[in-house]
């Protein structure tokens, strides 16, 4: 199909511009991501900052315990306890009893025994450090609760009235003590009727002695305080605290808490170290940064997991912006280049018609056609330069027709040198033959052995002469004297060919296998030289086994492919495309010598029928020519 040069002008203005707004559009893609990726490592780095902040305050409560717990009043207050219960002769029994009336009493009742308690020295001085002193400078509790317990686990001082008296059948307890502290996850405290952390620590003497533990629950409102101040970087930002296990203990909106959310497609995305991502939530794309509590010092942390996550809308609203503005300007510049491109054609596709029409119109033989276009540009010289091509078109047409001549001329006295040949030359070559071969049968016995040798270099030169006499002829004949093509049984074909060359066949114990072959419109005598050419030359350079030839056709599309393979010598690789030029030999042995005619009167055959002839060979490996039949003469 032909395609106008103004419909390619125009296809190639629109598809430039294309181009352009390809190329755009994907730096625009490149900004996006890149803009993803940087607010996304930008919010992991907050979040990851936000969860040091939480780890380090949880920290700074062990450690204010710590050096709480080093003060001498508050050490003599339990090593006291310790010296009394030392004296008690049950002391389980003793815990036991007050433990049974402590948890019998009702909620609100205060009995006497922990009024005392309650009231000590000890009790007034944590309620001091820590609930009013945190309450006074921040407005918030810090502090819920606060107990002292000695080394039996039994209570010594508190804030409030406690769930129960004894301590030291609770896991806090005992991991307080062994470990040096303890932080447990967020969970709801009964004593101090709220959500927060308990942290217990280890009580020493001077000399490293564990002599009790102290116990305070702390609000999630003091751990969650440093991040809520660090959240707002856009308006959809939220952020989101869970612990490991997916349970929410914090978000920047309204929520349940300690709701399980590792349900959510956002939580199982959720890897193990800091990373941003993609996902859903709540009907709206999002990205999302994680990172996970790795402690602070000496604290291990609870590996909870700190989410912020932004609503993509927002935070590529400037490169969404970019986006549409691009394709609005981009159809802008295509209407641009669709009115220049049509402009352009019609500028340059007129005096191009008229031109054409020019070599129409001399193709059709009016030489004298010459065509007017007086534009100052490149058509403009390329009209100049079409008129004194008409102008030197016409002389190369009358020298042409002398060519011609001469070449019929030429053609004649060729015929007649292969006239010349065939007879003048074939018969005193005969009649020398026929001398020599008498004087081999008169003398072959009479005559010493150096002259039998020259009598038989003569005998075999004079044969030689007329193979190559007789092969020139037959290449000369191939097109000239040939037939016209009818349809031909490239079997028939084959059998006489083979039956040409039944004395070489038997003399070198051949093995000639053939699959069926077409029937083809041809020249029935040239195939048979053909065949008869290539198989000859296959038996006569054959190696040290008998030969073995196969013949095969092959239907590819609508031409016709033939081969014939042979076990043979081979052909180096460097001759393969030289060894069907006329006098070219395969061999320069004396062993495999040959007149180099054959291959040539082979490629002038398959040519003359409209196809090609080749081969693929190895030293050593034997060969395969092919040829084709084109599909006029299949």
């Amino acid at each position: 199909m032909r395609i106008r040069i103004g419909t390619k002008l125009i296809a190639s203005f629109v598809l430039f511009v294309l181009l352009i707004v390809a190329v755009a559009l994907y730096s625009v893609v490149v900004g996006e991501k890149s803009l993803q990726e940087s607010i996304g490592r930008s919010s992991v780095f907050l979040a990851e900052e936000m969860l040091r902040r939480v780890d380090e305050s949880v920290y700074l409560k062990i450690e204010g315990l710590q050096r709480y717990l080093k003060r001498p009043y508050l050490q003599e207050t339990i090593l006291k306890s310790n010296r009394e219960f030392e004296r008690i002769a049950n002391v389980e029994e003793y815990i036991e009893s007050k433990d049974r009336e402590w948890v019998s009493a009702l909620k609100d009742e205060i009995t006497p025994f922990m009024k005392e308690l309650l009231s000590n020295e000890l009790s007034k001085d944590l309620r001091r450090e820590f609930i009013e002193f945190y309450e006074k400078k921040y407005g918030y509790d810090v502090f819920s609760e606060l107990f002292v317990t000695n080394k039996y686990g039994a209570n010594v001082a508190q804030t409030g009235k406690t769930t129960d008296y004894r301590q030291d059948d609770e896991e806090w307890w005992w991991i307080s003590r062994e470990k040096g502290f303890y932080v447990s996850d967020v969970e709801y405290d009964e004593s101090a009727g709220t959500y927060a952390i308990s942290v217990g620590v280890r009580a020493e003497d001077e000399s490293g002695n564990f002599i009790g533990v102290i116990k305070a629950v702390v609000s999630v409102e003091e751990i969650i305080r440093e991040a809520e101040s660090r959240t707002q970087q856009y308006g959809t930002t939220v952020v989101k605290l869970l612990t490991k296990d997916g349970r929410l203990i914090y978000v920047t909106e309204d929520f349940q808490f300690l709701e399980d959310v590792s349900g959510k497609e956002f939580f199982k995305k959720i890897k193990k170290g800091s990373d941003f991502f993609v996902s859903v939530e709540d009907g709206r794309e999002k990205l999302f940064s994680c990172a996970h509590s790795i402690g602070y010092r000496t604290y291990q942390g609870r590996k909870w997991i700190l989410v912020v996550s932004h609503d993509i809308q927002e935070v590529l609203g400037p490169a969404f912006i970019l986006r549409g503005l691009i394709v609005a300007v981009s159809c802008f510049l295509i209407a641009i280049a669709l009115l220049l491109a049509i402009f352009l054609s019609r500028a340059i596709t007129k005096p191009i018609t008229i031109l054409t029409k020019g070599a129409e119109a001399i193709g059709r033989g009016n030489l004298e056609q010459r065509v007017e276009v007086k534009t100052k540009d490149e058509i403009g010289t390329l009209a100049a330069t079409f008129n004194e091509m008409a102008e030197r078109r016409k002389r190369a047409d009358e020298e042409l027709k002398q060519a011609l001549e001469e070449l019929k001329r030429s053609n004649a006295e060729l015929e007649q040198f292969a006239y010349i040949a065939s007879h003048d030359l074939q018969e005193p070559l005969r009649m020398v033959k026929s001398y020599v071969q008498n004087l081999e049968l008169r003398y072959k016995d009479k005559l010493d052995s150096e002259a039998n040798e020259f009598i038989a270099h003569t005998l075999d030169g004079v044969t030689r002469m007329q193979a190559l006499i007789n092969d020139l002829l037959a290449y000369s004949r191939v097109g000239t004297r040939g037939k016209p093509f009818e349809p031909t049984d490239c079997e028939a074909v084959l059998d006489e060919a083979l039956t040409n060359l039944k004395v070489a066949i038997e003399e070198s114990s051949a093995e000639i296998t053939y699959t069926p072959l077409p029937t083809v419109m041809a020249d029935p005598g040239e195939l048979v030289q053909l065949f008869q050419n290539l198989i000859g030359n296959a038996i006569k350079f054959r190696s040290k086994e008998a030969p073995r030839i196969c013949i095969s056709a092959e239907k590819k599309k609508k031409e016709w492919v033939f081969s014939v393979q042979d076990n043979g010598i081979g052909i180096d690789p460097e001759l393969s495309e030289r060894i069907f030029a006329i006098f070219q030999r395969l061999h320069t042995e004396d062993e495999y010598a040959g007149t180099g005619v054959g291959l040539a009167i082979c490629k002038k055959i398959v040519e003359r029928h409209g196809g090609q002839i080749w081969v693929e060979s190895e030293p050593g490996k034997g060969s395969t020519f092919y040829f084709t039949l084109t599909p006029e003469n299949a």
